[in-house]
């Protein structure tokens, strides 16, 4: 990715951290418990169809680990913390990664194109990545950088936004289409869900049972995605 993307992002987020509208995403607030919950449930059914229950042996990249959630969250799921890596481009938040996760967890501060290309991983995954990234050039680069560093065999793994949010110019949609043409072997998995967040705000605190409903009856109120592709053996 161009030294341009990555300075337009690290600003962004800057920004971000320092903005009212983070106290939408609190993690104590219903709607933040029941989005990430949500969330959860699509990635565990993904990674179970994809690998199994046994997950001892799996290796993982998680390209913009963030504080390393994803990655903590596979440990839990018995994945050995030597097999994790993640990478990311925002500083603070690798120092944060670094305290909270396994010592055997590896983290690189930077872009994925710094790694070698030898070491091969079972599952190269992106949380709200590609959203942030505005240019499609930028995208079909990362893209091809993510299959390279998938074995034969292996997944790439996408969770995304479905739909432009009008008050947020500096993310924008993924949808699937652009993304079977990242990866001309074709989607192997998609799924979506999560309520739409202005409405799971007003509504979850009162009962869980109604944006469960919403999303199975108007698929449309579904604002995410999990995708995934398989790598051929050969």
């Amino acid at each position: 990715m161009m030294k341009s993307e990555i300075n337009r992002i690290n600003s962004v987020y800057k920004q971000r951290s320092s903005q009212k509208t983070n106290a939408l995403y609190k993690w104590h607030l219903d709607s933040s418990q029941y989005a990430s919950s949500i969330k959860n449930r699509m990635i565990s059914s993904l990674v179970f169809e994809m690998f199994g229950d046994n997950l001892s042996n799996l290796s993982v990249l998680d390209v913009g680990c963030g504080n390393g959630s994803f990655l903590r969250r596979l440990i839990e799921y018995g994945v050995i913390p030597c097999n994790l890596m993640g990478t990311e481009y925002i500083e603070d938040r690798v120092l944060s990664a670094r305290s909270l996760t396994h010592a055997e967890v590896k983290f690189h501060l930077g872009p994925l194109v710094e790694l070698i290309k030898d070491r091969k991983y079972d599952l190269v995954c992106a949380h709200t990545v590609f959203s942030s990234i505005l240019s499609s050039v930028e995208r079909q680069e990362l893209a091809k950088q993510m299959w390279d560093r998938v074995r034969p065999g292996g997944v790439i793994m996408i969770f995304d936004f479905r739909y432009n949010n009008p008050k947020n110019k500096n993310v924008s949609k993924v949808t699937k289409k652009e993304l079977d043409c990242f990866w001309d072997k074709g989607c192997s998995y998609y799924k979506t869900d999560i309520l739409m967040p202005p409405l799971a705000r007003r509504i979850v605190g009162k009962n869980w049972f109604i944006p469960e409903m919403l999303t199975m009856l108007f698929p449309f109120l579904r604002t995410h995605f999990v995708y995934a592709v398989k790598k051929n053996e050969y």
